[in-house]
Formats: structure tokens, C-alpha cells, sequence
């Protein structure tokens, strides 16, 4: 099944750093090819044509398919008793590399904002990737879809608890200041390569959204990241992230939201002039 994955790995096309985006795409491709065989068929086929490829290149480059051999195993030994849920193993393998490092990898690029925050739908559309959803999870969306989020307070609890169970990002504490903790940046990660990214959560009208604006500029510009850093304990896990990014010009903006005509959760990498 990965023997293209590999020789594209081999010849080029891609790089080895993109050998796990590759790998959950060619294993989706399999189970649905394989589904009417069954589960059983499925893991015969995966066990022989899979594990042997992807852990023998990942013997050879350890550093760049760490998390895939944790995948493939998943995958292959359809034992995946450490991940929550019930999943089919493709989409046990896309939880077990996390799914906020998944979107971000399977994002089109990014989408800029006009200089007064719209980003329109086409840009959410080619820049922006769809984050499965758990039982749990996709109650919150129907609520959402049902009656709207116009605080977009639960739109921003449906993401911490993504990010809060993702095992490729860790959730940083200290963004938020004020009142009830409702002003500064809604969610702050760290992936595990240690680059910084600041969600916000948005309510997504006709597929397009609307950033804020403050004093300081509009939300997710440098200028009003650094206004939100003037009010924040300078000392908080969120705070020296995004200050330390933002000081070697490696911090990254995105926006996630609900969108109510397709009932997707999307993520979406934004730049703010």
C-alpha cells in the first residue's frame, strides 16, 4: 500500500517530514477499498503490504516518522485501545498523530485577511481543512448548528476540548485576561515542534468570517498580539510562548469555527496585515 508513499519519499516528491500526512491519506484509500472485505481482510492486507514498508523506513529515519510507526501500529494490529473512541483505524491513526497538527499539515496554505479582517469563503475554502469530531464533540457542534454561537463561547469550548485531548499539541495557560477571562487570545498551542500557534474562534457567515479589530488593530495582526501580550502576566506559559515566537518571527495565526451550511469544524491558517 506505501510503496508509492516511499518511492515519492525516495524520488523527491515529497519529503520524508510529509511521510505521515501521506501515509493516512494512502491508508484511508485502502480501508475504503478494502471495507467490503471486512475488517479482518483489511488487517491481513495492511499487516502484510504496510507494516513491513513503513517500519523499515522508519528504522532508517527514525527522527523524521516517529509518530508514523505509532500510526502504522495502530493501523496494522488494529489495536488502537489507547486512543479514545471507535474509530476505523484510518481515523485512528489521524488521532493518534493528533488532529490540530493534522489540520495543520493537511491545510491549503494561508489565508490573508483583507486589511479590515474579512477573510472571505473562497480563501477559508482553498486554505482551510475540516477537524473530525468526536460523540462528545459533535454534540456541541449541533448545538451550535441549531442555535448559533454569537459569544462564540462554545465554538471556543469545542476547540480547548480538541486541543485539550490532541497528542500532538499542548494547550498553554495564560492567554486570557480581564473580567472573567474573556479578553486576550482565545487558545495558545504549542505543537510538538515547538511552533506557536494563536486560534481564535470565530462564527463563519456564508462560509466567510469576520476578525475583530481594538485599539491595538485588528485580531491576530502583530499589533494587536503584542497589545494582548501588554495585558497578560508576562510570565505565563502562553505569554513567553507567543512573545518568543513573535520575537523570531516563527509565530503562527489561525482561526477555527463552525460552519453552519456544511456543519464542518474548520481550521484555517490566517495572515493579518
Amino acid at each position: 500500500m506505501l510503496s508509492k508513499v516511499l518511492d515519492d519519499v525516495d524520488g523527491g516528491a515529497i519529503t520524508a517530514s510529509q511521510l505521515s500526512q501521506a501515509y493516512i491519506s494512502e491508508l484511508k484509500k485502502d480501508q475504503a477499498l478494502t471495507a467490503a472485505v471486512g475488517l479482518t481482510a483489511l488487517a491481513v492486507i495492511t499487516g502484510v503490504a504496510a507494516g513491513p514498508e513503513v517500519y523499515a523506513y522508519c528504522t532508517l529515519n527514525p527522527l523524521s516518522c516517529a509518530q508514523v510507526a505509532e500510526a502504522a501500529g495502530c493501523a496494522v494490529n488494529m489495536d488502537c485501545s489507547s486512543l479514545v473512541g471507535s474509530l476505523p483505524a484510518a481515523e485512528e491513526a489521524e488521532a493518534a498523530l493528533g488532529r490540530v497538527a493534522q489540520a495543520w499539515a493537511e491545510s491549503g496554505g494561508t489565508a490573508t485577511a483583507t486589511t479590515n479582517g474579512f477573510i472571505s469563503a473562497t480563501k477559508i475554502s482553498i486554505n482551510g481543512t475540516t477537524i473530525a469530531l468526536d460523540v462528545t464533540e459533535q454534540a456541541i457542534l449541533q448545538q451550535i448548528m441549531r442555535n448559533g454561537d454569537a459569544s462564540g463561547a462554545l465554538t471556543e469550548q469545542l476547540f480547548n476540548l480538541i486541543a485539550a485531548s490532541d497528542r500532538g499539541a499542548t494547550l498553554l495557560a495564560g492567554g486570557a485576561y480581564g473580567p472573567g477571562l474573556i479578553n486576550g487570545f482565545d487558545h495558545v498551542l504549542e505543537m510538538a515542534d515547538g511552533t506557536i500557534i494563536i486560534v481564535d474562534s470565530k462564527q463563519l457567515a456564508n462560509g466567510a468570517l469576520q476578525l475583530g479589530s481594538s485599539q491595538s488593530g485588528v485580531q491576530l495582526s502583530d499589533a494587536w498580539v503584542r497589545g494582548v501580550l501588554a495585558n497578560l502576566e508576562p510570565d505565563s506559559p502562553a505569554a513567553m510562548a507567543v512573545q518568543r515566537a513573535l520575537n523570531t518571527g516563527t509565530l503562527i495565526t489561525a482561526v477555527t469555527g463552525v460552519n453552519r451550511v456544511t456543519g464542518n469544524l474548520v481550521f484555517v491558517p490566517v495572515h493579518v496585515p
